[in-house]
């Protein structure tokens, strides 16, 4: 299983702050848990058909960011950790 955290405003599309989930790859991970939960296609992406992110999401996999969209592709395995957050900036 791969662990899914899920930060900040994500949290009230869970329900909770962590998830287990099971897929190949953060594609998949993310067709799953938008098929899942409601809401969430439009928390995450401005175009899901072109699998553009929104800008200020954020996905790190073992605690490394990852960048889009060539990162679409990485593999996921058992026992990974990916989290799940906005970018927030504050002043």
């Amino acid at each position: 299983m791969i662990k899914v955290k899920v930060f900040l405003s994500l949290r009230k599309i869970f329900g909770q702050k962590e998830i287990s989930s099971e897929a190949e790859n953060i594609e998949e991970l993310l067709r799953k848990l938008v098929k899942q939960y409601d809401g969430l296609e439009d928390a995450l992406f401005k175009d899901s058909k072109q699998n553009e992110l929104r800008p200020g999401i954020i996905i790190l996999v073992n605690g490394r960011h990852i960048k889009w969209p060539p990162a679409i592709s990485t593999p996921l395995k058992e026992g990974d950790e990916v989290a799940i957050f906005p970018y927030i900036c504050g002043g």
